[in-house]
């Protein structure tokens, strides 16, 4: 059943003899307006085509433009034809090109997909290109034309586009590259901060030579990077000792940070606190990499609480905590994830924030198409930005780099579903709201007055009506923000669903499955994150299309709200899709709530790094609600979960292609709990 069908075989092997590429005629992909956007299709092979086709998604893979347009000889292009069975080839690679135009409706990010058609109308290629539209006067840096360098490690103007704020420099990379950097950065905004990055940089010499030539543009310095994957906490204490005295007496006003540990290493935060090390520097710098790519709010949560209280327990609770290097991966194993990217970095600046980590101390790493190819974390590459790039812009202009002043209450089954953050900037309050992984879900907001502006997640405005002290709004997983007028009332509903059926009921699964059944009522939601503590998450294999889960009463039970925790998307892990939920009525089973997951199927493209484009956005919780029934057993008949990180069969078949394997990921069902209510909640 993972067979790839044959068009797609070619496709992605590449053996219709052309090449193809989509130009974008905006400058570095990104337009300002709503004029029409042209595009120029250039190809180049053997094989001779006929026409393009071409579709214009946004992120939800809503269709904004199609059409298709005759492929054009290139000016000056010729090639020798052959003619055999009908069909033309070419003895020698030829040239073609093709042009169509589009009209963006709103701000956002967009995919510009082309299909390349031979003369027997078959496809013989397709491929894509990204680009935005993003809002002008938003507050954010504008790139103009040519002042993007687009690629390194260092490009600030592109940062400081992208809403990120904050820069790493290393000694290492030349003083020429070094004041380019710092002198981009003075233009936009963007802060610079200066790291020895190992044991080798750290010597007297190079470090006081390095902080006596930039002292009057550098003023942050970080010591040694990631020092617990090759040292003990001793001996980098010691590095620490030496390099503080170097620093301070080259510069007295100094803003030092450490110890820049790989993942929130509590135990290696607390042998410097116990140490008093604290001391030596004036941030705590760490690297929340916690182990797989997606991020999940229990275990971010926990471990920041956790950070928090080693901090009061060396009274060093007023130390600032610095975020001095994190990334999402946008590609995966030859499939673009860059739709769930957005989703997940934009959570993770929430969390962070949480934390106490405002953007001008959280540096993303990396921008552009660069660094590790085993970690392309990158938000921009050759095709274009990715949606995050977008995203962190518009959240950066609204929410203008300050904390939250209160985290929103939606009650301790809502908390579970919904995240909101309030703020106050200097253009009044800002109120931030997403779902946690659900399908897009109307919310009722107690609110004052007539109506609310809110923004979405890439700049666009819309008016929110209020009737009888109630607003509604839509939530997905990307965030919309709120802007109340001074003043004005708006907060989160208590969804009270009442008592927790699930804490009495029995689970068996007719499948191979672990039986840690426990662990679907335990009232926790388990993380599989190596050092949180409770990892045990439930699993059952999907060995045939009759795999079933049932729960069980021993008395009839009322029910109208079933809420399914499954896991996000990643690595090996699986996140739960379309099921059906039955009931049984006392003689046979009835079926009681269809469940789809809304996701479009993943688009087949040939690409530089990825053979498909995914349109996963992180899912992971059913909420099903239906009319009342009363009954002792209800079974959740599961249809389709992802194959781990791969959202779907496309994308399974373009990883096994990548990994020049026969076997994806195996579909499993993750389950870390599962609520059952008899609900008068109005949601």
């Amino acid at each position: 059943r993972n067979s790839i069908p044959p068009q797609i075989q070619s496709l992605w092997d590449d053996t219709r003899g052309i090449r193809v590429n989509v130009e974008v005629e905006l400058p570095i992909h990104i337009g300002y307006d709503f004029s029409p956007v042209s595009f120029t299709v250039s190809m180049e092979g053997t094989a001779k085509p006929q026409s393009v086709g071409y579709r214009i998604y946004n992120l939800y893979r809503a269709e904004i433009s199609a059409g298709i347009v005759p492929a054009e000889a290139a000016a000056g292009a010729s090639a020798k034809a052959e003619e055999s069975s009908g069909e033309t080839s070419l003895s020698v690679p030829a040239r073609w090109s093709a042009s169509f135009t589009a009209v963006p409706p709103e701000y956002g990010w967009y995919c510009a997909v082309a299909d390349v058609f031979g003369e027997s109308g078959e496809l013989l290629t397709r491929t894509e290109a990204y680009f935005g539209i993003a809002d002008l006067d938003c507050g954010v840096y504008c790139l103009k034309a040519g002042e993007s360098c687009g690629s390194g490690w260092t490009d600030p103007l592109r940062a400081a586009f992208c809403g990120l704020k904050l820069l790493r420099l290393n000694t290492r990379i030349g003083e020429a590259e070094i004041e380019r950097t710092w002198r981009e950065a003075e233009q936009c905004g963007v802060l610079v901060f200066m790291q020895f990055e190992m044991k080798e940089h750290c010597t007297e010499e190079h470090v006081r030579g390095v902080v006596r030539r930039y002292k009057n543009k550098i003023s942050v310095y970080e010591v040694i990077n990631e020092p617990n994957l090759f040292m003990k906490s001793d001996e980098y204490i010691e590095w620490l000792k030496e390099i503080s005295r170097w620093v301070r007496e080259e510069f007295p006003e100094a803003y030092l940070l450490a110890p820049a540990v790989c993942g929130v290493n509590l135990e290696w935060v607390e042998a410097l606190l116990k140490e008093n090390a604290q001391k030596y520097f004036t941030g705590l710098s760490i690297h929340d990499y916690e182990g797989h790519e997606s991020v999940d709010p229990t275990h971010w949560q926990w471990k920041f609480e956790e950070l928090e209280k080693l901090l009061k327990k060396y009274n060093a609770q007023g130390l600032p905590l610095w975020n001095t290097e994190h990334g999402m991966t946008g590609i995966r194993m030859g499939i673009s994830i860059a739709p769930a990217q957005a989703v997940r970095e934009t959570l993770h600046r929430d969390l962070n924030e949480r934390a106490g980590i405002p953007e001008n101390r959280n540096y993303y790493y990396y921008l552009n198409e660069h660094g590790y190819a085993g970690y392309p974390a990158y938000l921009w590459s050759r095709t274009g930005p990715h949606p995050a790039a977008l995203a962190l812009r518009s959240r950066s202009g609204l929410l203008q780099g300050t904390l939250p002043t209160e985290l929103l209450d939606f009650g301790a089954a809502g908390n579970r579903l919904f995240l909101g953050q309030r703020y106050d900037t200097t253009h009044g309050e800002v109120v931030l709201l997403r779902n946690l992984g659900l399908a897009s879900q109307e919310l009722s907001f107690p609110a004052d007055g007539e109506a609310l502006t809110a923004v979405d997640a890439f700049g666009n405005r819309f008016a929110v009506p209020i009737a009888e002290n109630r607003a509604k709004l839509t939530l997905s997983a990307l965030p919309v923000y709120v802007l109340p007028k001074a003043e004005q009332r708006f907060d989160a509903p208590e969804l009270d669903f009442g008592e927790n059926l699930a804490g009495e009921a029995l689970f068996s699964y007719n499948r191979v499955c672990k039986e840690n059944f426990g662990a679907l009522n335990n009232q926790y939601l388990e993380a599989v994150q190596s050092d949180h503590p409770n990892r045990e998450i439930w699993e059952g294999l999907l060995e045939d299309e009759n795999a079933a889960l049932e729960i069980a009463w021993e008395e009839p039970k009322t029910i109208d709200t079933v809420v399914f925790h499954s896991l996000r998307a990643d690595n090996s892990f699986c996140a739960l899709l379309d099921a059906d939920l039955d009931y049984w009525d006392g003689g046979q089973w009835r079926e009681l709530k269809k469940i789809r997951a809304e996701m479009p199927e993943s688009t087949p493209v040939q690409t530089f790094d990825h053979q498909a484009l995914c349109w996963y956005l992180d899912q992971n919780i059913v909420l099903a609600k239906f009319p009342a029934v009363t009954a002792k057993k209800l079974r959740l008949r599961v249809l389709r979960t992802t194959y781990g990180f791969c959202p779907d069969k496309t994308a399974a078949q373009a990883f096994c292609r990548f990994m020049k394997t026969d076997a994806p990921n195996p579909q499993k069902l993750h389950l870390r709990e599962i609520e059952v209510y008899h609900s008068n909640s109005e949601f």
